[in-house]
């Protein structure tokens, strides 16, 4: 890890245990799962992704998926959500899949409102210390590349995409009206010069708009917080 990320997580952590009583938590059994899973999916729903309705609860059909998925994974062993805690509140998560040592990440939130100090990055600097113990993993696999991602670890890995058309009207039209056009498009340099163009300004507009509904829901927290204080 680089040293520059490496002390900013342990100061914050520090921080974070001045603050109260901090708590890592790592559930892979089934019997175990209910109150953790629910914790998580409040959590990631109070978050920007709640906002942006990208959570896992956003939509039934989708909490659905991520509970018969932690389900089915942790009934074959390769379930792992850990889970940070200050003082028994859920301040971040990880809900990954674990498999002949490679950690995939599946999806990540955190309490807004804690956001300065960092909790994603301590839970994660947390766990991995915690695998590292246990001889557990040999990989962690972030998934899709991004910036934050980056400044974990400089090593990218070439991503295949296998898919498989059956041979009916319908998936053969998906096929060459997906697929096979892209790849056809591409082999035009100009062409391929305005489909990255346009993906790059697709990419920074989704940015923009993620870093806002994060302002606004860490705003939003913040006035939670500050009427609850008044109340108290």
């Amino acid at each position: 890890m680089p040293r520059k990320l490496t002390q900013d997580t342990e100061e914050a952590e520090r921080q974070l245990s001045r603050m109260g009583r901090l708590q890592l938590c790592r559930i892979t059994q089934r019997a175990e799962l209910e109150g953790p899973l629910q914790d998580c999916f409040a959590l990631e729903l109070e978050s920007w992704k709640g906002a942006n309705s990208s959570a896992m609860a956003s939509q039934a059909a989708t909490l659905g998926f991520y509970t018969d998925l932690a389900n089915a994974a942790a009934d074959a062993g390769a379930l792992t959500i850990y889970t940070l805690r200050l003082d028994g509140r859920l301040i971040a998560f990880e809900y990954s899949l674990t498999r002949h040592g490679i950690v995939y990440l599946v999806k990540i939130s955190y309490d807004g409102a804690f956001s300065k100090y960092s909790p994603g990055n301590v839970l994660r600097y947390l766990r991995l210390r915690d695998e590292i113990e246990r001889h557990a993993t040999i990989r962690y696999d972030f998934g899709i590349v991004s910036a934050w991602k980056s400044q974990w670890t400089p090593n990218v890995s070439r991503l295949a995409l296998f898919r498989i058309y059956f041979p009916h009207p319908r998936a053969l039209a998906a096929f060459y009206l997906g697929p096979a056009l892209r790849q056809t498009l591409k082999s035009f340099p100009t062409v391929a010069r305005a489909v990255d163009s346009l993906r790059a300004i697709r990419v920074a507009r989704k940015q923009a708009r993620h870093a806002k509904l994060r302002r606004q829901v860490a705003q939003q927290l913040s006035t939670k917080d500050t009427m609850a204080q008044d109340r108290e």
